[in-house]
């Protein structure tokens, strides 16, 4: 049941946030094999090591409406998530 949950939950986030960053044209197929590849790679990892679930964080729509479309965005988002442990 988890493992469901944990699908469409990756699913939804990651097609909502690449329609609105634009990197889903409706005349080409979807490339979100590599992005779930990943999500669940974080997962195992995450659960070998005893954390609660990792997965794409729907917050990552901000930085994309507020113009981010790079790596450095996610790097913001990452340490400000990392500073958010200690609040």
């Amino acid at each position: 049941v988890f493992v469901l949950v944990e699908v469409f939950d990756a699913t939804g986030t990651l097609v909502g946030v690449a329609k609105r960053a634009g990197l889903m044209p409706e005349n080409r197929p979807n490339r979100l094999g590599r992005a779930l590849f990943a999500d669940s790679t974080a997962i195992v990892a995450g659960s070998m090591l005893g954390t609660s679930s990792t997965t794409a964080y729907v917050e990552s729509a901000s930085g994309v409406q507020a113009g981010g479309r790079t790596g450095l965005t996610a790097l913001v988002v990452a340490l400000l998530f990392l500073a958010a442990l200690f609040i």
